[in-house]
């Protein structure tokens, strides 16, 4: 009377099992096919990264090249304030020659009222009928004079020579509001200042840079003493959309923006270039697929501009041929776990009379086993007991060990990540600035070929300190943190590391040999290998009197431990065959040594120095590697 019910249960499991395998089945499928897709996608969204990155690195440049352009202008005409003007525009001409995306350098001058009658006389003999006056940018786009005021900023040199250039002479770029509100910022930094983005006479989209010169050499020319009072003003015409071509570099898969961000200025806020994607998306793929939006700023010149570059996924960004077929062979195996479950169902009642029987025996066996478990039970409580106490010192030893070595070793990457910052800083502030500085003086004084000329002199002198600067500079970068190893990788390092020591100059033989994958180790681990051979070759140097030295890096695994090939392990030998040390042991006033063992130590590692029984020393390191 038991038989159907039973049955009928068993069958009802069955479906549900059945159901919820297919269920299961297709959710895990569906998510493998999505998992495709979101990788595609992915490395398309570092695909866009990656020209981000591009674009942004051209946009800097050319943003680097103008601030170059108007500081070497404004240089010019400090150094030269009343003298010719053939050297700035024989500097003008070699920039805009080079750089096609500047549309026009030069210089305006500082005219007070007094004097204007002169200066408009000045621009009659030269052509320009039209005297001080302004261009209405924003308005009716037409030239109107400039009413009298204390002080005129007209432009006096303009390069190149072309008609819209040379009528430009005389505009007074103080009475022009675009151009006034950047004279202002100007003058109280002491850096160029960006106007906003404006159409010139010749119907093109530009921006300016104006950049004050006063006697002062530090400090904005805010006017407020004589030295401080402008004399001139480089000022810079860059074309808007030569900036960044967005329409070619985009190539229609995304959109491009160029823009500057002026944010007291957001009357004249508006892009310099932009480029939209030629393909269009439906409102399904917005709703189904991402977009990827970067905004950058350029951070290392005075010009404040952003690049905005995003791209909308759509079908066509991805390929749905992998998902598609990944779908289809899950639906065949779909059906053929199906019927393979059905089998193993109907077996099932076959085993249920034997798993019976086995669960029967199983139990009894269960019994005796419990016995034998208790009296083994007391005799493990006291064997516990007495190991309690031996493990409880181990552990707190262990620990204790486990804490120094993790505590040395944040001191040491804590002192390479400083020496790291500090000299990546000597890099960027100083040794730039110094390469733009030489490059200047470079200039002045190839435009100034005569040897007693005042300009040439000055230019000599400036190359003379700043290259001094610069090598004492590099010199101390070195020394806080050894380039060779970004450069150059592990191997590189410390071969240019042995060639510094000068050990053949000494009579003394190197042989050297590296073996193993030396790259893409952890930087704790490279710096202290550095630091050691450089610890180590300088002992040789002095004290061993040898006549070679051999040394020896590999990568291999560990031996003699519990666990054989479990990891691997960086082997550093250096041999010599000198004098020896007096003990085969540290000496404690050997710091420099110390210093190495506590390095190796700090990152787990084990560190020997010997003394060979036919002379020589052989100091040997081996640094574990992927330790937590």
């Amino acid at each position: 009377m038991t038989g159907y019910p039973q049955s009928r249960e068993s069958m009802l499991r069955g479906r549900g099992g059945r159901v919820l395998l297919a269920t299961t089945w297709i959710l895990v499928s569906v998510g493998a096919a999505w998992a495709l897709i979101h990788m595609e996608l992915s490395v398309a969204a570092d695909e866009l990264l990656v020209e981000t990155r591009r674009l942004h690195s051209l946009l800097e440049d050319n943003a680097v090249l103008n601030d170059a352009a108007v500081e070497g202008m404004s240089a010019i005409l400090r150094i030269c304030p009343h003298g010719d003007p053939e050297p700035a525009r024989r500097f003008a001409h070699s920039i805009l020659e080079r750089y096609p995306h500047i549309y026009s350098l030069g210089a305006a001058v500082r005219v007070e009222h007094p004097q204007r009658t002169e200066f408009e006389a000045n621009l009659r003999t030269h052509g320009v009928a039209g005297g001080i006056r302004r261009f209405d940018y924003e308005g009716d786009r037409q030239w109107h004079p400039v009413p009298a005021k204390t002080v005129y900023y007209p432009i006096q040199l303009a390069e190149p020579e072309l008609q819209s250039t040379w009528d430009a002479l005389g505009l007074d770029l103080d009475a022009v509001p675009l151009f006034q509100q950047t004279l202002q910022r100007a003058l109280l930094s002491d850096q160029p200042a960006v106007s906003g983005v404006f159409e010139m006479t010749i119907g093109q989209r530009a921006y300016g840079m104006l950049r004050p010169v006063c006697e002062a050499t530090e400090g904005p020319c805010d006017g407020q003493t004589s030295r401080t009072t402008p004399r001139f003003l480089a000022f810079l015409v860059v074309f808007a959309e030569s900036m960044l071509d967005c329409a070619r570099v985009s190539e229609g898969r995304y959109s491009c923006q160029v823009s500057i961000d002026q944010q007291d200025e957001s009357a004249h806020r508006a892009l310099l270039a932009s480029a939209q994607p030629t393909n269009t998306v439906s409102a399904l793929e917005r709703l189904l697929f991402p977009k990827i939006s970067h905004r950058v700023e350029v951070t290392r010149s005075s010009q404040p501009l952003v690049l905005e570059v995003s791209q909308q996924f759509g079908w066509g960004s991805v390929n749905l041929i992998p998902p598609a077929l990944l779908l289809s062979l899950s639906a065949v195996g779909l059906l053929v776990a199906l019927r393979l479950r059905s089998k193993h169902e109907r077996t099932e009642h076959a085993r249920a009379a034997i798993y019976r029987a086995l669960n029967e025996e199983r139990a009894s066996l269960e019994i005796r086993v419990e016995e034998r478990t208790r009296q083994l039970s007391a005799i493990n409580e006291e064997l516990e007991q007495e190991n309690r106490a031996r493990e409880g010192a181990e552990a707190a030893l262990k620990r204790k060990s486990a804490q120094l070595r993790l505590l040395a070793r944040r001191l040491m990457e804590a002192q390479e990540q400083e020496r790291r910052a500090l000299a990546q800083e000597l890099h960027d502030d100083l040794g730039q600035s110094l390469t733009v500085l030489r490059t200047h003086a470079q200039i002045i004084r190839q435009q100034h070929p005569s040897e007693d000329d005042a300009c040439a002199k000055s230019a000599t002198t400036i190359l003379d300190l700043a290259g001094g600067l610069y090598d004492s500079t590099h010199r101390i970068m070195r020394g806080l943190r050894p380039r060779a190893l970004d450069e150059l990788g592990l191997a590189g390092a410390l071969q240019s590391s042995i060639e510094a020591a000068d050990l053949e100059d000494l009579g003394i033989e190197v042989h050297s040999h590296f073996c193993g994958d030396l790259e893409g180790l952890d930087d704790a681990v490279a710096i202290t290998v550095y630091r050691l051979l450089q610890e180590a070759l300088t002992n040789v140097a002095r004290h061993s009197g040898a006549r070679n030295v051999w040394i020896r890096l590999e990568r291999g695994s560990i031996r003699g431990g519990p666990e054989p090939g479990a990891g691997a392990l960086l082997r550093l030998s250096v041999e010599d065959d000198g004098r020896g040390m007096p003990e085969p042991k540290l000496d404690k006033d050997r710091l420099g040594l110390l210093g190495a063992q506590e390095r190796v130590e700090a990152l787990g590692g084990a560190f020997f120095v010997e003394t060979r029984a036919g002379g020589g020393v052989l100091l040997l390191a081996e640094i574990p590697l992927n330790q937590e």
